[in-house]
Parts: structure tokens; C-alpha cells; sequence
């Protein structure tokens, strides 16, 4: 379902508009991952994202490391 949204939404941005195209929102968000990414704390301040995100922490995936496979 989230990702079924995602996937609406970024068409939704691609259609709306001549200055995005698929790739470059795709290397947008993929870019993002420096500073925001899923096992660290994110870099707010050098995020473009920063003005509009909710910066709803808690929803970031749990980091479980494991040494045994």
C-alpha cells in the first residue's frame, strides 16, 4: 500500500510537471539517503527537505545487527 502511494505520487510530480522526469526524481530521492538516511541520525540542517519534513524519527526502520549467520 506505501509503496503503491509512493509510486502514485511521484507520477503524480512527473505529469505535473516539465521540469521533472522520472529519472531525476528517482536520483532526487535516492540522494537523500546522505542526509537522511535509515540507520543514523539525519543531517536536518543540509537537507533540502528540511523546511516542509515532519521529522517523524520513530518511523525509521530499527537497526539490528548481527555478527552470526
Amino acid at each position: 500500500s506505501i509503496r503503491h502511494n509512493v509510486y502514485k505520487s511521484i507520477n503524480t510530480l512527473v505529469n505535473t510537471s516539465s521540469n521533472f522526469d522520472m529519472v531525476s526524481v528517482d536520483q532526487f530521492f535516492f540522494g537523500m539517503r546522505k542526509t537522511c538516511p535509515e540507520m543514523t541520525d539525519p543531517d536536518c540542517t543540509n537537507c533540502l527537505l528540511d523546511p516542509i519534513c515532519k521529522k517523524e524519527k520513530q518511523l525509521f526502520q530499527p537497526i539490528i545487527r548481527t555478527t552470526y549467520y
